[in-house]
């Protein structure tokens, strides 16, 4: 029976795929929002 250890692989893959895609995606979107809120008052400051 190859078919149940490829699905299986194929199953462990997608999920650990999935969750790095969303961890990574989690921390870009937390990162910058943090990261770019204050040089972006800044600026606003500075210019007015």
């Amino acid at each position: 029976m190859p078919s149940i250890p490829s699905t299986l692989s194929t199953l462990s893959t997608l999920s650990t795929l999935s969750t790095l895609s969303t961890l990574s995606t989690l921390s870009t979107l937390s990162t910058p929002s943090t990261l770019s809120t204050p040089p972006t008052t800044k600026q606003y400051t500075q210019r007015t």
